[in-house]
């Protein structure tokens, strides 16, 4: 264990309130890479090296290439939330991060390789976007983990509220004996504010579209593909849409049988299971008073070989959540 005094040497840190919390990262970029290890047989050195990082994370004032990812909610696990008995939760989160990059650009791989793979090609698909909805609920879970450790740990100023304690999963969080909560149950149960029990009640959208998407590409019985690949991206049916109150295509992306690009659906997911932990997360800072950011003026990144998928994914995603939903072409009356 590296103390304070040696991390105090380090410019871009603010150790002032580093007691109990974990550093992730000891990368930072502020004209040029400041990387520090510890060594030692205990770790109990504090080294300065010379390198750049291929896929890791780190503090800077900015970017350092433009598919480093600055996610709000993973900043603030890592500036404010990072308490030691967060740790675990922390890592598999960042863990979720790189595998879904990596993910996204597989099944990009896969589509390319046509000529190499000419059949079982939608099958490869279908494996890969079962594993992406896998590692979004997965990193729900895991934030909610977060959530219930911090909940479970603070004392309201409030000593009339009654406050219970968080369940670890997400899927938990929205139900009760199987029975849908809405955002005034969720409050009641846990004691939580309507503000951050309304966000609850928003992301259940995100867990019933990954649910369903699963339910109709992977587990739906047929001997069919679900997922269909031609000479052009994977195309999926309009019918096998998770949200069909949400709208995710172009007109201009439709193609014969009311078939559309896979592709922004996974966009839509990850967009929204972003986003519902930015807006979890942002609650939980406006009612719980947290220790101060550990590099002031800078913000978290996590960079990696294909985290750029992930960036691309964010924006494209951010702008289809505004469309509005897609109609079944009518069928062409037949010939008498």
């Amino acid at each position: 264990m590296v103390s304070i005094a040696q991390l105090a040497a380090i410019p871009f840190l603010d150790t002032s309130a580093l007691a109990g919390r974990f550093l992730p990262s000891l990368a930072f970029h502020d004209d040029g890479w400041r990387l520090w290890t510890a060594a030692g047989e205990r770790g109990e050195m504090l080294i300065e090296i010379k390198g750049v990082p291929a896929e890791a994370c780190y503090f800077a004032r900015q970017a350092e290439a433009a598919g480093d990812l600055n996610l709000p909610f993973f900043d603030f696990l890592a500036q404010r939330a990072n308490f030691m008995a967060l740790q675990r939760a922390f890592a598999g989160i960042q863990d979720d991060i790189f595998n879904l990059s990596g993910s996204l650009a597989k099944l990009a791989l896969v589509e390319q390789s046509r000529d190499r793979v000419p059949h079982g090609i939608a099958r490869m698909a279908t494996s890969e976007v079962e594993y992406i909805i896998m590692m979004l609920r997965s990193l729900l879970d895991l934030f909610q983990e977060v959530m219930m450790k911090l909940w479970d740990s603070i004392e309201l100023i409030d000593g009339d509220a009654a406050k219970r304690k968080l369940k670890p999963s997400f899927a938990d969080m929205l139900t009760f004996k199987g029975v849908p909560s809405p955002a005034d149950e969720i409050a009641q149960r846990f004691g939580l504010p309507m503000e951050i029990a309304t966000c609850y009640d928003r992301g259940r959208a995100i867990f019933n579209g990954l649910k369903r998407l699963r339910d109709n590409l992977v587990h739906k019985g047929s001997q069919l593909p679900h997922i269909f690949g031609g000479e052009g991206p994977f195309v999926i049916a309009l019918r096998d849409n998770p949200f069909p109150d949400l709208g995710i295509w172009e007109e201009t992306e439709r193609q014969p049988n009311d078939l559309f690009p896979l592709l922004p659906v996974l966009e839509i997911l990850i967009f929204r299971t972003f986003l519902i932990c930015d807006e979890l997360s942002a609650g939980y800072q406006r009612v719980i008073q947290f220790p101060p950011p550990v590099a002031p003026g800078m913000a978290f990144f996590a960079r990696g070989y294909f985290t750029g998928r992930i960036a691309d994914a964010l924006v494209s995603g951010a702008r289809r959540a505004d469309f509005q939903p897609m109609e079944p072409q009518p069928k062409a009356a037949a010939a008498s």
